[in-house]
């Protein structure tokens, strides 16, 4: 079957990456994908893999009962999330029970009496192993381009994904590529932005297409863990002098109410405006706080807008407005 074109979307999307390691391919040795289909709760469960999908997993197994140990090869789980957050949820980990090891290099995984062992090894303590029922490969996904002829255009692409411009073309004209197959940002939301105005664009309106610093991410733990914006690190790597407005939610009303007052809210701003380039947040809810956020972040709101802003009590948003007015009154303070 032939089909001729005038423009074409490349959407073909993600598909979970292989650890380079023997044994990947052992029976119970599952990808992010397939684990969906297990129809049982392994007794002992390893997850190989310290990203969102392997500590969305990791919960969700502990809770259905599996014993679970989480291995990461580096020094703190969820590279690239803010470390304080990301520390925080290391600690609630630990105190739900999951076995948590860092810094671990895997080296294989053999058949076992009843299960398998995955041998490690971890930093300066030498080999180790650690036995399992099953074991769910998280290493993260990667661009699905197989099988789509990209041989026969003169389309750049590799494992990282395909090459596209500002209006998400290809090397090849004519022919775009929008979500995970990019290599971008790999969410539902940010593949619905980019061809939301890549079909504006296309159509020829005028169309602004989405920026990786006003993206927003929610990981699914418990507690969540969400974000939108910058971190700390990033915003001072563009030139910012930034600062941030903290809010504990132990004091927060709702988080009272609904027994889940432990988290923290980082509002991430720069100090010569006050605009807002960065939110996150750990808290059981964050993820239904991440609409404020963004907008808050694309639209660049300085704090005494948030200030300002009446947010309904007692809810989880107050945080915002209360880490606003805190952080400008530490500010004035400062001043006298």
């Amino acid at each position: 079957m032939m089909v001729s074109f005038d423009k074409c979307i490349i959407a073909t999307g993600s598909k979970p990456n292989l650890l380079p390691i023997d044994g990947a391919d052992l029976p119970r040795v599952y990808s992010s994908d397939s684990i969906l289909d297990i129809d049982y709760i392994p007794e002992h469960l390893t997850v190989i893999g310290g990203g969102p999908i392997g500590i969305e997993l990791a919960q969700v197994f502990h809770t259905l009962g599996a014993e679970v140990t989480l291995m990461e090869r580096g020094s703190h789980i969820l590279r690239g999330v803010d470390q304080e957050l990301a520390s925080m949820l290391e600690q609630s980990l630990v105190q739900q029970g999951i076995s948590l090891k860092l810094n671990c290099a895997i080296k294989n995984i053999c058949p076992a009496d009843k299960g398998l062992l995955v041998e490690y090894r971890a930093g300066d303590s030498g080999d180790d192993q650690v036995f399992a029922s099953a074991v769910l490969a998280a290493a993260g996904r990667h661009a699905n381009i197989d099988n789509l002829g990209l041989e026969n255009t003169r389309i750049t692409a590799s494992k990282h994904g395909i090459e596209v411009d500002e209006v998400l073309q290809t090397t090849e004209a004519g022919i775009y590529a929008v979500g995970d197959v990019t290599g971008q940002a790999m969410f539902a939301h940010w593949a619905t932005a980019q061809a939301l105005a890549l079909v504006r664009h296309l159509l020829g309106q005028t169309a602004p297409f989405p920026q990786t610093a006003h993206n927003s991410a929610a990981i699914f733990s418990t507690p969540e863990l969400a974000m939108a914006g910058l971190t700390e690190e990033r915003a001072a790597a563009a030139g910012m002098e930034v600062a941030v407005a903290r809010y504990d939610f132990a004091q927060d009303a709702r988080a009272q109410i609904g027994g889940f007052d432990s988290g923290l809210l980082k509002i991430i701003y720069n100090k010569a405006d006050h605009k807002v380039v960065g939110v996150h947040i750990l808290v059981d809810g964050a993820a239904d706080l991440m609409g404020e956020a963004a907008v808050l972040v694309r639209m660049g709101l300085p704090l005494e807008a948030i200030a300002a802003a009446i947010h309904p009590h007692p809810t989880l948003t107050e945080s915002f407005a209360q880490a606003a007015r805190m952080a400008l009154a530490a500010e004035m303070s400062a001043k006298r």
